[in-house]
């Protein structure tokens, strides 16, 4: 998955949406998981640390929680 980043994220979870909208924004290519359907996912963001949504997993294997706009933005690469 190279040069995707990934979004884990839940239903419902409005910090998840206003992270997928910021992706949107600033046309970052991503993939979203569900972690309340995808086992496998869930335990990604458990095995990196993390105890709530939304995850933001970027290329380089970086993370983070919750909303960041100036880490998102820095997604960009530009």
């Amino acid at each position: 998955m190279n040069n995707i980043t990934e979004l884990f994220s839940q239903p419902n979870c409005q910090p998840c949406k206003a992270v997928e909208r910021q992706l949107i924004k600033h046309n970052i290519p991503y993939i979203k998981h569900d972690v309340t359907t995808d086992e496998n996912a869930y335990q990604r963001v458990i095995d990196m640390g993390y105890t709530s949504t939304p995850v933001t997993l970027a290329p380089d294997g970086t993370s983070f929680a919750g909303v960041h706009l100036g880490k998102i933005r820095a997604l960009k690469g530009d």
